[in-house]
């Protein structure tokens, strides 16, 4: 199977072009309305929801990938590298709501406690983490 058949190409709204127009209207919103834009951006916000529902999204086209490229020498590789993909976009998205801790009512441990920053049951957070986080942000970014 070809990427030809997984929908594609020019007759698709490319969401490459959509990102640069989401990214200036958010720094003018930000600007012009610092407030908004912390309210939108808060812990369990509307972004942040978004954010998890595009990670789903994306999940969701990872599986159909992998389920649809044979077991040829190249379509393994493209199916692994999507399988990869397919599991680092649920770790993000369980690790963005905090692997369901605020929606489960769980309480974090004293013992994670200490050494995460938001004292949540997440990895991102962890005072460890932190000190690299940036630089792992623009290296990956």
């Amino acid at each position: 199977m070809s990427f030809d058949n997984l929908c594609i190409g020019k007759d698709y709204f490319s969401l490459q072009c959509l990102l640069p127009g989401v990214i200036a209207l958010w720094i003018v919103l930000a600007f012009v309305e610092p407030k908004v834009a912390c309210l939108l951006v808060h812990e369990d916000g509307i972004v942040q929801w978004l954010q998890v529902l595009f990670l789903l999204l994306t999940v969701l086209y990872c599986m159909l990938i992998v389920r649809s490229f044979g077991c040829n020498y190249d379509s393994k590789i493209i199916r692994n590298t999507f399988f990869l993909f397919l599991v680092l976009a649920i770790l993000v998205m369980f690790e963005e709501i905090s692997w369901g801790q605020r929606l489960l009512g769980i309480e974090t441990p004293a013992c994670i406690s200490k050494v995460n920053v938001q004292n949540q049951i997440t990895l991102h957070n962890l005072i460890g983490f932190q000190r690299v986080r940036h630089w792992l942000l623009i290296f990956l970014g």
